[in-house]
């Protein structure tokens, strides 16, 4: 799958809301990236959680795989608005057994330093220094694509894994209907073929 593909077909259940003032806008921060940047937070939150306290050959490694999905979801976005980032193919170094702690924290930190950014954006009236955002939005896709080979698995099967997720939940395009409605079960067993890809 192409990275052009994916953004099209991600952009496709992005949610049209934008609770961003004019003010902010012209700060430089829309509400589609905020809306990315609060994203990739969550979703790294989410793989922090599915670590807690196990071994990294104990993972849930169909989970995980999912939220680093999610994460480029929001990369998607983000590389829709800004036209100095891409989601070219990462630089993917070797995992090694032990490492992966690093790999979250450096996941981990740039994500919160995006989140801080956007913070002094909205309430402290900063202008947005764009050229720190892309520079952690990179670092953030350099990690999962870290993450994604230490899984034995591709950015290609991962994200045609995502679309086929997002296609299963949002059959035309995003609704708060579908959601509110998910068929997990149904969403699982994609992910646990786009897994063993």
């Amino acid at each position: 799958m192409t990275i052009e593909k994916y953004v099209e077909g991600a952009l496709r259940t992005e949610s049209p809301r934008n609770p961003i003032t004019k003010e902010v806008e012209d700060l430089g921060l829309s509400g589609r990236l905020a809306h990315a940047i609060i994203g990739i937070n969550t979703e790294v939150g989410e793989v922090n959680l599915a670590t807690v306290g196990k071994r990294w050959d104990n993972y849930d490694r169909v989970n995980i795989l999912e939220e680093i999905g999610d994460i480029k979801w929001y990369l998607a976005v983000a590389s829709d608005i800004l036209p100095d980032f891409t989601m070219d193919t990462p630089l993917v170094e070797l995992l090694p057994e032990g490492d992966f702690d690093e790999v979250l924290n450096t996941l981990s930190n740039r994500a919160i330093e995006m989140l801080d950014l956007i913070k002094k954006t909205m309430f402290y009236g900063k202008p947005l220094d764009t050229s720190k955002v892309i520079k952690h939005l990179n670092e953030i896709n350099n990690m999962c694509g870290i993450i994604i080979s230490g899984f034995s698995s591709t950015e290609s099967a991962v994200l045609s894994t995502n679309l086929a997720k997002l296609s299963a939940r949002y059959p035309e395009k995003f609704t708060d209907f579908d959601a509110d409605n998910r068929d997990l079960k149904k969403e699982r067993t994609i992910l646990e073929e786009g897994a063993n890809k």
